[in-house]
């Protein structure tokens, strides 16, 4: 195993899983190499400016994931609810 301590005082861990794949532990998550190294290049061809590390963010977080799980019911159910009326409720608290 490798330790790198990055910008802020993080711990980058790079390590060898069971399956014999390279992994980098950042803030508690594994992340396989080869899949970030894929995901950068998809990033650099498609000019995209969100982050893998960004995604697992938002999908670790277990209200964002109930929200998406709500909106993808209410699509399968015809409902669909427009980014004003959204706007409008996270202003009333709701979400």
């Amino acid at each position: 195993m490798f330790e790198l301590e990055v910008k802020g005082g993080s711990v980058v861990k790079i390590f060898k899983n069971q399956d014999n794949k390279a992994v980098i532990e950042y803030d508690g998550v594994d992340y396989e190499l080869e899949s970030m190294i894929n995901l950068i290049e998809e990033v650099k061809n498609n000019y995209s400016s969100v982050s893998e590390a960004e995604i697992q963010q938002f999908e670790r977080d277990p209200e964002m994931r109930k929200m998406i799980e709500d909106s993808e019911q209410d699509i399968e159910r015809g409902k669909v609810h427009s980014t004003k009326d959204v706007l409008a409720r996270i202003r009333r608290g709701e979400i």
